[in-house]
């Protein structure tokens, strides 16, 4: 699932409770899914731009960006905080720009175990959803990952 986020930079030297007000606007003007540190989430691109208002308004430098949301249950492996972060809530997130998230759209016992086994050191999450594992790799293997469905005669779909 796609959530949408701001990237705070927030500057220093402020007064105390500038923080605070910057929260108390936000507040009146959407509602956050989630946040970690200086990272605002939201669910939509309407709230999104509520957001970005509220860091014009108070003249914040800002950066955006796509996130996935993964499961609760969702596999990590140990590098994958290289490509994502758990928030405070204990949302775990993928950055979109840096991530791809597959799935095996034919399922060849022999051939699709053997695919997987190849995938698994480039492999930085893995969870199950609506009877579907989903893989999720660095956004630059994907013509690898093409390359060993291919050559075991798999069929996958990047999301």
């Amino acid at each position: 699932m796609i959530k949408h986020a701001v990237i705070m930079n927030l500057p220093e030297g402020k007064i105390p409770g500038y923080y605070a007000q910057v929260v108390k606007s936000l507040a009146s003007k959407t509602n956050l899914f989630d946040r970690d540190k200086e990272v605002l989430i939201v669910n939509s691109k309407n709230e999104l731009l509520s957001v970005i208002e509220v860091m014009n308004q108070f003249k914040l430098n800002y950066e955006t960006c796509a996130l996935y949301l993964l499961p609760e249950d969702a596999k990590l492996t140990n590098h994958y905080s290289d490509f994502g972060f758990t928030s405070k809530f204990g949302n775990t997130y993928l950055y979109e720009n840096l991530t791809s998230i597959f799935y095996f759209t034919e399922n060849k016992e022999s051939s699709t175990s053997q695919a997987i086994h190849q995938i698994e050191e480039h492999k930085l999450a893995e969870y199950n959803s609506d009877e579907i594992t989903y893989y999720a790799v660095e956004k630059h293997l994907e013509e690898l990952i093409l390359g060993i469905s291919k050559a075991y005669q798999c069929q996958i779909k990047f999301i």
